[in-house]
């Protein structure tokens, strides 16, 4: 792919940690297992922070501040 990236939306983020929504988590996951393993994933700062937001207000199964940010520094 000649050193091309894909920028990683939001929602894929906020999908792969919504367990609301079993289908869409999956299908996530895998994309993000498979993006991580060929190195063709990146995501932008404006991302992280929109990902932040939603896990701390806006998914069923909301995450602490501690804990979003946790998950947010595994993509950094």
């Amino acid at each position: 792919m000649n050193g091309d990236r894909l920028l990683v939306d939001t929602n894929i983020l906020v999908y792969a940690y919504d367990r609301s929504e079993y289908a869409k988590q999956q299908r996530a996951r895998a994309l993000l297992a498979w993006l991580a393993a060929v190195g063709l994933g990146v995501w932008s700062t404006q991302i992280l922070a929109e990902y932040f937001w939603a896990l701390t207000r806006r998914v069923t199964e909301r995450a602490s501040a501690q804990e979003a940010r946790a998950r947010m520094e595994r993509y950094v």
